[in-house]
């Protein structure tokens, strides 16, 4: 018998390489399909033009964060936001496989309302992709310290122009984020957004998708 390969560089359909791990629940279509999330995918790649400015909130192992730095070109830029060492580890190595990668910011902290310290949950038998600031009530998980900031303090820090698009994924914490970027909101033409809402993560900070 054979054990299946589990660090793979997959190309994906639109011509990208990943390292995947095909067992991997969230990334195993990258390493049989070549693609992940087609819906949402087909939609990103059809809004952004060379030169957009892209904020990756829960970057992951980088599937979006490439995606946009392909999208968006040299003239652009892509800010990635993956707070558990691990997980960053490989997205640094997948956008080490972009061919440019000058204009890609990679950040392993968190992003919420206010600036401090965080723990971050690890649940066992869970992928690291959901990952969460919350524990849901659970006390099985793993907890990592992180360091935790705000949009609009970064996007100061940093001299970022104004944001073209923000994907925003971070298990829960979401509503804390966007309570942090108020220049996005603030801009003369708003950033598009694409922003996970489910009642499963948000339950564990004490709000609603609807808020």
């Amino acid at each position: 018998s054979h054990e299946p390969p589990t660090d793979v560089v997959c190309e994906t359909t639109d011509g990208r390489r990943l390292f995947v791990d095909p067992a991997s629940h969230s990334y195993g279509p990258v390493y049989f399909k070549g693609t992940y999330e087609p819906g949402v995918t087909s939609v990103v790649t059809q809004l952004l033009r060379p030169g957009d400015v892209c904020l990756d909130v829960g970057a992951n192992i980088g599937w979006y964060t490439t995606l946009c730095a392909t999208l968006v070109g040299p003239t652009g830029s892509v800010h990635a936001f993956e707070p558990l060492l691990a997980t960053f580890r490989q997205l640094e190595r997948n956008v080490g496989l972009l061919a440019d990668a000058s204009h890609v910011h990679l950040n392993c902290h968190a992003l919420g309302d206010t600036s401090g310290a965080g723990v971050l949950h690890v649940f066992p038998g869970v992928p690291d992709g959901h990952t969460s600031l919350a524990d849901f009530g659970r006390t099985d998980a793993a907890a990592h310290d992180c360091a935790v900031t705000t949009v609009d303090e970064y996007l100061a820090a940093h001299q970022v122009g104004e944001v073209t698009f923000v994907k925003l994924d971070i298990e829960g914490a979401e509503l804390q984020c966007l309570r942090g970027a108020g220049r996005l909101f603030a801009q003369p033409t708003p950033p598009l957004w694409i922003v996970e809402m489910a009642l499963a993560t948000s339950r564990g900070f004490n709000y609603l998708p609807d808020d």
